[in-house]
């Protein structure tokens, strides 16, 4: 994820395609992770899931679809781990 602004100034998409499938990919473990380990946890007065919720993910069944056609391979959408309500 530290080269992804030197991307920007190439001409190859797939590199591009690439590390934002990475920003999805951890952006989504990163609020299973609160979720499961910090439900309660605050900045100010709002809770850190919710500032995490705003984080874009316009694109990411985009770049999940572009994943499985480039590898062959499937994401699963599920977690080894359980969180309980």
């Amino acid at each position: 994820m530290e080269k992804t602004p030197c991307l920007l100034l190439r001409d190859n998409d797939e590199d591009v395609y690439y590390a934002m499938f990475q920003y999805y990919s951890l952006l989504e473990e990163l609020k299973h992770n609160v979720k499961m380990s910090y439900p309660h946890a605050r900045i100010h007065t709002k809770l850190l899931i919710e500032i995490l919720e705003g984080f874009p993910k316009t694109y990411s069944s985009d770049m999940i679809k572009w994943w499985e056609l480039k590898t062959g391979l499937v994401v699963e959408h599920t977690k080894q781990t359980i969180l309980m309500d």
